[in-house]
């Protein structure tokens, strides 16, 4: 059976949810000034919704694929394509690419020609911001266009409505507490109303607690499981390591989180007991970025075994949590008067920098007994690392 979103999906723009910052591409549209761009926004803002609008109302080819599963082999399959259909039919091509962050740069940089040719035209969609997620590259040569939450009071306009038409009997005040907890997300207000729909006679607090369930779910294992990657690697668990990180990636969790959270761990748990184990977390995750999936999963292997297997040691994370604790609790401490940078005769004159020792001025004995203060009076003695 066809899911609710999909059934009730918009194909021209009177359907169209548009808010403050994506309003201009209805102009875009109306005049047929269609270029290559990136729609940016958080899940369920109407991103493949509009691309597929676009190509209805202009009658484009149309071709969709995921970065999560798709390689260069699948875009020159498509850039083919979209050439040929061109070539016979004079259609011209918008290839829409899902969750295009997930790209690594080889495959990014493929797309470059084409787009700069015009031999499709490249609509991406992200969730994460292309300014750190899409090469500078590709990003230069299309507009970026930002999609907001969608308003709760257009929310309920868009669910009263599809009640209506598709003859679901449920209470306003259900509607209501669904546009709340679906935080702009109108795909999960739709998913929620079907979900719900199935249940007759439905009372509101029946309502929360099946929506409530789901939703405590979903954060649930998402928290736990990285929880247990975490601690598994803390207490150099290799096995249990590899199973928590494959599970999460067999989940469908983007690899560049599980990578950015070996890259915290390799500082946090390991710091300066490995100081090599930081530098190859890194090295792991730009290797994963050239390559991509599938073939970095020996990659994310590699590294966690590594990771697993180091000695651990905690002492520069403690280090800072006491620093930062130290500033909140004694604010703005000045500066040593013999460390403060005295720039000019003036400052000179005003004692800035009296009694600086610098040390490559030292002769081989004083270096030996040579000490400076460098914390404000107020904390010398304190001790930060270990």
């Amino acid at each position: 059976m066809e899911p609710l979103a999909h059934k009730v999906r918009p194909k021209d723009m009177k359907g169209f949810v548009f808010t403050s910052e994506n309003i201009v591409l209805k102009d875009y549209i109306n005049d047929n000034n269609i270029f290559s761009m990136l729609f940016w926004g958080p899940p369920g803002t109407g991103k493949t919704t509009l691309a597929k609008i676009i190509c209805n109302v202009l009658d484009l080819n149309f071709i969709e694929i995921s970065a999560v599963t798709s390689g260069v082999k699948d875009l020159r399959e498509c850039v083919e394509k979209a050439k040929n259909l061109f070539l016979f039919s004079r259609v011209r091509t918008i290839l829409f690419v899902d969750e295009i962050h997930r790209f690594n740069k080889m495959q990014q940089d493929y797309l470059l020609p084409h787009v700069e040719k015009g031999t499709l035209t490249l609509i991406g969609a992200t969730t994460e911001n292309p300014a750190f997620e899409v090469n500078n590259a590709l990003l230069s040569r299309i507009k970026v266009f930002k999609f907001d939450k969608i308003p709760q009071s257009e929310i309920k306009k868009y669910l009263l409505n599809v009640s209506q038409n598709e003859k679901i009997v449920i209470k306003e005040e259900i509607i209501d507490f669904i546009c709340n907890i679906s935080d702009g997300d109108l795909r999960k207000s739709l998913n929620s109303l079907e979900f719900l729909s199935k249940k007759e006679n439905l009372t509101l607090e029946e309502a929360k607690k099946l929506l409530n369930r789901n939703i405590f779910y979903d954060q649930e294992w998402h928290y736990n499981m990285i929880s247990a990657l975490h601690k598994s690697l803390r207490d150099s668990d290799v096995d249990a390591s590899l199973y928590w990180a494959f599970r999460m990636l067999n989940g469908g969790e983007d690899p560049k989180y599980i990578f950015r959270r070996l890259i915290r761990f390799a500082s946090e748990d390991i710091g300066d007991t490995d100081n090599k184990a930081l530098e190859f977390a890194i090295k792991c995750f730009q290797s994963h970025e050239v390559i991509g999936l599938p073939e970095s999963e020996v990659i994310l292997a590699q590294l966690i075994v590594y990771l697993a297997s180091a000695k651990k040691g905690n002492k520069v994370y403690v280090a800072v949590n006491k620093v930062k604790q130290t500033i909140k609790e004694t604010g703005n401490l000045d500066v040593p008067i013999h460390l403060k940078n005295a720039e000019t005769s003036f400052l000179k004159d005003q004692g800035l920098g009296e009694g600086y020792k610098y040390y490559h001025d030292l002769s081989a004995e004083e270096k030996e007994s040579f000490k400076q203060e460098h914390l404000p009076e107020e904390i010398r003695d304190l001790k930060f690392f270990d």
